[in-house]
């Protein structure tokens, strides 16, 4: 129960995860094609792509960075500091990951808020970058939003199913996002 509840399974979040993250690879493989033929056209034939370079950093490198956010830390593949946490008994890891997750949650509820409401204010002003192409500047803001509400969602998936195990003093079913089951003792 708690391995579903935790969005581990082939459930909803970790489809979407999935998706979303199969979304970040496209984003970097299609990077590498276009600074590719960018460079290629630039030194072969002189005729750079004008529009590389805004694509590139307007809309890629967000879709490569925060469609994988979610899928990162399910699969525990962010970057962290665990010199003492590695020291811990695993109820005591729970402990502490339920703290930091939740204390999380609350951070990137706001900054979700904050990407919504940038996305929505930019699309009402019909915002767009001067320059050869009129980029819309919403669409960044939007798939900032959509991989903090991905994010947020394996938080919150791991803030009740840490707290559930907790509080029943059970072992959770399989190992939730970020956690090595094998590796500490009950």
């Amino acid at each position: 129960m708690a391995a579903a509840a935790s969005g581990g399974g082939p459930g909803g979040v970790a489809r979407l995860e999935h998706a979303a993250s199969t979304g970040a690879a496209a984003a970097l493989f299609a990077i590498m094609l276009i600074v590719f033929a960018d460079v290629a056209l630039r030194y072969l034939f002189n005729a750079p792509l004008s529009w590389s370079y805004d694509l590139i950093s307007i809309y890629l490198m967000g879709v490569a960075f925060f469609l994988a956010l979610s899928e990162t830390l399910r699969r525990n593949h962010h970057v962290a500091v665990d010199i003492l946490y590695l020291r811990l008994s695993l109820r005591m890891r729970r402990v502490w990951k339920l703290l930091g997750w939740s204390l999380s949650c609350v951070l990137f509820t706001v900054i979700l808020v904050l990407a919504v409401r940038t996305s929505w204010s930019r699309w009402a002003a019909d915002n767009v970058v001067a320059g050869a192409i009129p980029w819309p500047m919403w669409i960044p803001a939007a798939i900032a939003a959509l991989g903090l509400a991905l994010l947020l969602a394996r938080l919150t998936l791991g803030v009740l199913a840490l707290g559930l195990a907790l509080a029943a003093g059970r072992p959770l079913e399989g190992a939730i996002a970020g956690e090595d089951v094998a590796s500490g003792a009950e």
